[in-house]
């Protein structure tokens, strides 16, 4: 009887170490920009071991399926690889009655070192969605979409750097500006358009965020400024 209250009580610590993991992730209050578009997070890392793909095209429909997406009426965007680290963009719209949506979902995977790939975790942006008012200008919200890659938690607790070696980082923006945009200096590695029907947006990647600051200590600035 005593051994499996220990076992309860080892178990009940686990859990709820976990659920503070997952609270100091998710609650960075002093890395918090707001911008036009809507953001969620969530990151495994394989604290109990992730399912190993031999290939994207396998792993893909696999992993949307686990969390809910519509895979095969989703648009493929783009797919980037950086040092150990998978990156692919895909576009999911959605229209029904007196409602409409559009968001990006950028899927990030680790290349093992046997050539397979293991799902880590997922970030979204809603960029569009009906009788959206846009009350921040495109620096602020770039600055809003970088809260993810600056969080302490992706950075730090879930040792992104360690994990990976890169910081990836990434958002969506109404300007073209983003094709020239500096972050902290930093120039950005790809921009892909989107092109919806009355307005285009533009998804920028950068592949190793190297500054150090929180998101809203970051400079953004346009080349020539």
């Amino acid at each position: 009887m005593k051994k499996a209250k220990k076992i309860s009580i080892i178990v009940i610590g686990v859990l709820l170490l976990i659920g503070l993991m997952a609270v100091i992730f998710v609650y960075d209050p002093d890395n918090m920009v707001f911008g036009n578009n809507l953001r969620s997070s969530a990151f495994s890392w394989g604290i109990f071991g992730g399912e190993e793909y031999k290939s994207i095209e396998e792993a893909m429909p696999k992993v949307a399926e686990e969390l809910g997406d519509n895979y095969e009426d989703m648009i493929f965007l783009h797919r980037t690889t950086t040092g150990n680290v998978e990156k692919i963009f895909m576009l999911d719209t959605m229209k029904k009655e007196g409602y409409e949506s559009s968001q990006v979902r950028g899927y990030e995977f680790v290349i093992n070192e046997s050539g397979t790939y293991t799902y880590q975790g997922a970030k979204s942006r809603v960029f569009q969605y009906s009788n959206m008012e846009r009350k921040h200008d495109w620096k602020t919200t770039v600055q809003a979409d970088l809260c993810d890659s600056t969080n302490r938690g992706y950075k730090k607790i879930m040792n992104a750097k360690k994990i990976y070696g890169v910081l990836p980082a990434w958002g969506v923006s109404d300007t073209p500006e983003v094709e020239k945009m500096l972050v902290d200096g930093q120039t950005v590695d790809h921009v892909v358009e989107i092109p919806l029907e009355e307005t285009t947006y533009y998804l920028w990647i950068i592949n190793d965020l190297q500054t150090e600051n929180d998101a809203k200590d970051i400079v953004i600035s346009v080349g020539g400024e």
